[in-house]
């Protein structure tokens, strides 16, 4: 509706629900829940591996000199669902608000 042409504002939301996701995946989501860090020294254990089941691998890097894997842990799982549902909603919210304003503007 702010675009006024279809073409235009499907390639607007792509380009908008792009750059949201990537910038909530690498930016906002580790705001919301820091991850933790294991050193590459503790990645096994007596039995062999950790169990992959139990936590979200997030990427790997050091923590000062120490080399590890950064993760988020199953238990961190629906606060980062929940929270990130509410900042969709939110946003959708805020949208809509748009278009109704651009729509009572525009109205011929």
């Amino acid at each position: 509706m702010v675009l006024r042409r279809t073409a235009r504002a499907i390639f607007g939301t792509i380009v908008l629900l792009v750059s949201a996701r990537l910038l909530f995946e690498h930016y906002v989501r580790a705001k919301l829940a820091a991850p933790l860090f294991l050193p590459a020294t503790d990645l096994q254990n007596q039995t062999g591996f950790i169990d992959p089941s139990k936590f979200w691998f997030v990427g790997n890097g050091y923590r000062g000199i120490q080399f590890g894997n950064f993760y988020q842990p199953a238990s961190h799982y629906w606060a980062l669902q929940w929270s990130e549902a509410a900042t969709f909603t939110a946003a959708a919210a805020a949208l809509f608000g748009l278009a109704l304003w651009a729509m009572r503007r525009w109205r011929a």
